[in-house]
Protein backbone atom coordinates (compact mmCIF):
# COMPACT_ATOMS: atom_id res chain seq x y z
CA UNK A 1 0.00 0.00 0.00
CA UNK A 2 1.03 3.56 -0.69
CA UNK A 3 0.93 6.62 1.39
CA UNK A 4 0.69 8.81 -2.03
CA UNK A 5 -2.89 9.32 -2.69
CA UNK A 6 -4.00 9.87 -6.25
CA UNK A 7 -4.47 13.59 -5.43
CA UNK A 8 -1.26 13.72 -4.66
CA UNK A 9 0.41 12.11 -7.71
CA UNK A 10 -1.92 14.78 -9.29
CA UNK A 11 -0.69 17.85 -7.75
CA UNK A 12 2.93 16.78 -8.58
CA UNK A 13 1.70 16.19 -12.34
CA UNK A 14 0.50 19.65 -12.29
CA UNK A 15 3.82 21.10 -10.95
CA UNK A 16 5.96 19.15 -13.66
CA UNK A 17 3.79 19.91 -16.70
CA UNK A 18 3.97 23.96 -15.47
CA UNK A 19 7.63 23.53 -14.77
CA UNK A 20 8.10 21.90 -18.51
CA UNK A 21 5.94 25.36 -19.77
CA UNK A 22 7.90 27.67 -18.42
CA UNK A 23 10.91 26.08 -19.40
CA UNK A 24 9.69 26.10 -23.03
CA UNK A 25 9.00 30.09 -22.13
CA UNK A 26 12.26 30.67 -21.02
CA UNK A 27 14.11 29.02 -24.06
CA UNK A 28 12.19 31.28 -26.45
CA UNK A 29 13.73 34.26 -24.32
CA UNK A 30 16.43 36.18 -25.67
CA UNK A 31 16.57 38.83 -22.87
CA UNK A 32 14.67 39.50 -19.57
CA UNK A 33 14.45 43.04 -18.22
CA UNK A 34 13.31 45.01 -15.31
CA UNK A 35 9.58 47.22 -15.72
CA UNK A 36 10.33 50.22 -14.74
CA UNK A 37 9.15 49.59 -11.51
CA UNK A 38 11.02 46.92 -10.42
CA UNK A 39 13.99 49.06 -12.07
CA UNK A 40 13.25 51.76 -9.14
CA UNK A 41 13.38 48.84 -6.96
CA UNK A 42 16.35 47.07 -7.90
CA UNK A 43 18.57 50.54 -7.52
CA UNK A 44 17.08 50.85 -3.43
CA UNK A 45 17.48 46.52 -3.17
CA UNK A 46 20.75 47.04 -4.76
CA UNK A 47 22.15 49.49 -2.06
CA UNK A 48 21.07 46.86 0.77
CA UNK A 49 22.76 44.01 -1.11
CA UNK A 50 26.10 45.63 -1.61
CA UNK A 51 27.56 45.70 1.35
CA UNK A 52 31.12 44.88 2.06
CA UNK A 53 31.71 42.32 4.21
CA UNK A 54 34.63 40.56 5.54
CA UNK A 55 35.78 37.11 6.74
CA UNK A 56 34.23 33.55 6.25
CA UNK A 57 30.82 34.48 6.55
CA UNK A 58 31.47 37.60 3.77
CA UNK A 59 33.65 35.17 1.38
CA UNK A 60 29.94 33.57 1.15
CA UNK A 61 27.75 35.85 0.98
CA UNK A 62 29.66 37.91 -1.14
CA UNK A 63 28.62 38.89 -4.77
CA UNK A 64 25.13 38.65 -3.48
CA UNK A 65 23.33 41.10 -6.06
CA UNK A 66 24.13 39.01 -9.45
CA UNK A 67 22.38 36.32 -7.26
CA UNK A 68 19.21 37.87 -6.11
CA UNK A 69 19.01 39.49 -9.77
CA UNK A 70 19.30 35.68 -10.88
CA UNK A 71 16.61 34.40 -8.59
CA UNK A 72 13.93 37.04 -9.70
CA UNK A 73 14.88 36.13 -13.05
CA UNK A 74 14.02 32.81 -12.77
CA UNK A 75 11.16 33.77 -10.53
CA UNK A 76 9.89 35.65 -13.69
CA UNK A 77 10.82 32.98 -16.55
CA UNK A 78 8.55 30.88 -13.51
CA UNK A 79 6.16 33.16 -14.11
CA UNK A 80 6.34 33.24 -18.31
CA UNK A 81 7.31 36.46 -18.39
CA UNK A 82 10.61 38.18 -19.57
CA UNK A 83 10.14 41.04 -17.48
CA UNK A 84 11.34 41.29 -13.62
CA UNK A 85 8.04 42.57 -11.74
CA UNK A 86 9.00 44.06 -8.27
CA UNK A 87 7.16 40.76 -6.89
CA UNK A 88 10.22 38.81 -8.30
CA UNK A 89 12.41 40.86 -6.90
CA UNK A 90 10.73 40.55 -3.37
CA UNK A 91 10.73 37.07 -3.65
CA UNK A 92 13.91 36.91 -4.85
CA UNK A 93 15.36 39.09 -1.79
CA UNK A 94 13.16 36.75 0.83
CA UNK A 95 15.50 33.67 -0.99
CA UNK A 96 18.70 35.22 -0.49
CA UNK A 97 17.85 36.63 2.91
CA UNK A 98 17.32 32.43 3.69
CA UNK A 99 20.67 31.73 2.49
CA UNK A 100 21.68 34.74 4.16
CA UNK A 101 20.70 33.41 7.32
CA UNK A 102 22.15 30.31 6.94
CA UNK A 103 25.68 31.35 5.71
CA UNK A 104 25.45 33.49 9.31
CA UNK A 105 24.66 30.91 11.61
CA UNK A 106 27.76 28.36 9.67
CA UNK A 107 30.17 31.04 8.12
CA UNK A 108 29.39 33.80 10.99
CA UNK A 109 31.65 33.48 13.98
CA UNK A 110 34.47 35.06 12.12
CA UNK A 111 32.80 38.41 10.77
CA UNK A 112 31.28 39.03 14.64
CA UNK A 113 34.79 38.19 15.91
CA UNK A 114 36.41 41.07 13.57
CA UNK A 115 33.06 43.34 14.87
CA UNK A 116 34.00 42.61 18.73
CA UNK A 117 37.60 43.39 17.87
CA UNK A 118 36.59 46.86 16.12
CA UNK A 119 33.94 47.65 18.88
CA UNK A 120 36.25 46.85 21.88
CA UNK A 121 39.34 48.42 20.39
CA UNK A 122 37.06 51.92 19.64
CA UNK A 123 35.51 51.56 23.27
CA UNK A 124 39.04 51.48 24.75
CA UNK A 125 39.91 54.15 23.03
CA UNK A 126 36.69 56.15 24.22
CA UNK A 127 36.88 55.92 27.89
CA UNK A 128 33.62 58.00 28.23
CA UNK A 129 31.94 55.29 25.94
CA UNK A 130 30.34 55.38 22.46
CA UNK A 131 26.53 56.09 21.47
CA UNK A 132 24.94 52.86 19.26
CA UNK A 133 25.39 55.43 16.53
CA UNK A 134 28.98 55.84 16.98
CA UNK A 135 29.39 52.39 17.03
CA UNK A 136 27.06 52.11 13.71
CA UNK A 137 29.66 54.40 12.60
CA UNK A 138 32.60 52.55 12.72
CA UNK A 139 31.19 50.08 10.50
CA UNK A 140 30.36 53.12 8.31
CA UNK A 141 26.84 52.21 8.81
CA UNK A 142 27.98 49.11 6.09
CA UNK A 143 27.38 46.46 8.30
CA UNK A 144 24.68 43.94 8.86
CA UNK A 145 22.66 44.99 11.55
CA UNK A 146 22.70 41.27 13.26
CA UNK A 147 26.85 41.53 13.26
CA UNK A 148 27.14 44.69 15.29
CA UNK A 149 24.43 43.77 17.61
CA UNK A 150 25.40 39.60 17.59
CA UNK A 151 29.26 41.25 18.59
CA UNK A 152 27.67 43.83 21.52
CA UNK A 153 25.57 41.16 22.65
CA UNK A 154 28.53 38.88 22.87
CA UNK A 155 30.71 41.60 24.49
CA UNK A 156 27.78 42.09 27.39
CA UNK A 157 27.78 38.51 27.77
CA UNK A 158 31.58 38.22 28.84
CA UNK A 159 31.04 41.47 30.42
CA UNK A 160 33.60 43.32 28.55
CA UNK A 161 31.43 46.22 28.21
CA UNK A 162 28.87 48.04 29.73
CA UNK A 163 25.38 49.75 28.08
CA UNK A 164 23.45 52.57 29.68
CA UNK A 165 20.76 53.89 28.79
CA UNK A 166 20.27 57.80 29.32
CA UNK A 167 16.53 59.56 29.13
CA UNK A 168 16.29 62.86 27.04
CA UNK A 169 13.40 64.29 25.61
CA UNK A 170 12.86 61.92 22.91
CA UNK A 171 14.27 58.49 23.08
CA UNK A 172 16.89 57.34 25.35
CA UNK A 173 20.01 57.36 24.46
CA UNK A 174 22.33 54.05 24.78
CA UNK A 175 25.85 54.34 25.68
CA UNK A 176 28.00 51.80 25.42
CA UNK A 177 31.07 51.50 28.11
CA UNK A 178 34.49 49.33 28.04
CA UNK A 179 33.60 47.60 31.76
CA UNK A 180 37.08 45.56 32.05
CA UNK A 181 40.45 45.15 30.05
CA UNK A 182 39.99 42.13 28.43
CA UNK A 183 42.58 41.03 24.93
CA UNK A 184 40.60 40.45 21.97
Amino acid sequence: SSDVCSSDLADIQDLIDELKESVSFAKTVDEVVFSNSAKEYWHQLYDKLSVEISGGYGAVVSRSEPQVRRLAMILALSDQLATIEIKHLIEAYRIWEDFDKSAMAVFGSRERSSAKTKIHSALKQNPGGLTGTQIWDLFNRNSKKEIVEQALEELLNENAIACIKIPTAGRPVTRWTIKQEQSY
